[in-house]
């Protein structure tokens, strides 16, 4: 299941038994991309869930945050793709996470 707001997250989890759930951080409404949003809402989420965010994540040091906040999963494209080398910029990502 894909969210990015709370009211659709909430209703989904009480009718479904969810294996993943995607945490969208930009407001498809506004576009607004606020990683926050995964933080905030990362304790509602059921600790069977495999919790994955997507969008807006450019930092190392985010991912991290994120993992101890109990997501596994992270959908990063658009910070490497405005690079010269999307390789290079994903192998020095993994680099600053000690992968």
């Amino acid at each position: 299941m894909q969210s990015w707001n709370q009211t659709c997250m909430v209703s989904t989890i009480a009718t479904w038994e969810l294996l993943s759930l995607t945490w969208r951080t930009r407001n498809l409404g506004t576009f607004i991309t606020d990683v926050q949003n995964s933080f905030r809402l990362a304790s509602r989420l059921p600790e069977q869930v495999c919790k994955v965010s997507e969008s807006g994540i450019s930092n190392p040091d985010t991912v991290k945050m994120l993992r101890m906040a109990g997501f596994r999963g992270f959908l990063i494209g658009e910070n490497f793709m405005k690079e010269h080398n999307p390789g290079q910029s994903l192998n020095d990502f993994f680099i600053k996470l000690n992968i």
